[in-house]
């Protein structure tokens, strides 16, 4: 009887835990960033790196107004 009983356990985890984590990953995986957008004369730094700290500093210069939104 306890061996039943370990073997249910076991098969229930390995049949529920597909449908919950499968799709949850899947959905995460499948949302994409946009490629394009109705904006003009914008800039989108994605990673902040010591190259986009660059960038950021360089933007004021040419006359972009600066917008600075953090995500995440």
């Amino acid at each position: 009887m306890m061996m039943v009983m370990q073997c249910t356990g076991v098969a229930l985890i390995f049949t529920t835990l597909p449908l919950f984590l499968i799709p949850l990953v899947e959905e995460s995986l499948r949302t994409a960033p946009p490629t394009s957008t109705a904006l003009t004369d914008h800039v989108v730094i994605c990673e902040f790196t010591p190259r986009g700290d660059t960038l950021v500093v360089a933007v004021p210069d040419r006359d972009v107004n600066r917008f600075n939104e953090r995500v995440g």
